[in-house]
């Protein structure tokens, strides 16, 4: 049996010894993060070594750092990272998700098929349409396993220009 080791891109914890906490836990496995304003630079490094690295792409992500994609029929601003990254590296985009396993009481690492990249020759159109692709493996694993997904998330808080947000609750 084998290991498996990911850095994980991470944002780190305004409270010092918050942080420390989060962060021991984070690495007890062998797993290391990757900070936000390190993240671009470590990431092509690991690659290149041929190591892993995992990425949260079911979060919401800010303007200047998104593209709009749909995610259960509303525009969702998503990372354009994981795109960007793989067609530069040629790395493989494994879509990789935990299960709890209510009969063992553990979670299960599960893997889907590496996603095919498109690759057209215009930039930013491949970046989109990649970022979509993962997205919509995102919402069928989601869909397959709607009670182990964090609803609670404001996965859909960055809304595109001009559109009202659709947590207005007043």
């Amino acid at each position: 049996m084998g290991a498996f080791f990911f850095c994980t891109r991470a944002l780190r914890i305004s409270a010092a010894l918050h942080d420390a906490l989060v962060n021991g836990y984070r690495c007890l496995s062998g797993n290391r993060p990757i900070f936000k304003n390190e993240s671009a630079r470590v990431m092509l490094k690991i690659l290149k070594e041929a190591g892993t690295v995992g990425i949260l792409a079911d979060q919401n992500t800010m303007p200047e750092e998104a593209m709009f994609v749909d995610f259960f029929g509303k525009k969702a601003g998503t990372t354009t990272g994981i795109a960007r990254v793989a067609l530069h590296t040629g790395a493989a985009v494994v879509p990789g998700y935990a299960i709890w396993d209510e009969r063992s009481q553990k979670y299960r690492l599960r893997f889907e098929p590496p996603v095919e990249l498109i690759r057209t020759g215009d930039a930013e159109r491949d970046v989109l349409e990649n970022t979509q692709r993962f997205t919509s493996v995102i919402e069928e694993i989601v869909r397959k396993y709607p009670e182990q997904w964090i609803w609670v998330h404001g996965r859909w808080n960055t809304r595109p220009k001009g559109e009202p947000s659709l947590y207005d609750f007043h």
